[in-house]
């Protein structure tokens, strides 16, 4: 819609790139969050679905991170 106008109010196309921009960042985040839980579209891309396949590692690293900074004895 703002393209078609841009001949009459030329600031439509500051609008135009905004929204373009918005759209791809949008959809980037989408990706980024959905790639760290599964498979984005059911595809079997590289270094997707990264949480579910290192649970386990990650949940140890987070246990000890814990136990040896906060619940660590105070010298």
């Amino acid at each position: 819609v703002a393209k078609s106008f841009e001949g009459h109010y030329p600031w439509l196309g500051f609008v135009a790139a905004f929204a373009e921009a918005a759209t791809i960042g949008g959809l980037a985040d989408w990706y980024a969050v959905v790639a760290l839980f599964r498979r984005p579209l059911g595809l079997p891309i590289p270094h997707t679905a990264i949480i579910p396949e290192n649970q386990n590692r990650i949940a140890d690293n987070l246990g000890r991170f814990i136990e040896v900074n906060f619940l660590a004895p105070e010298p």
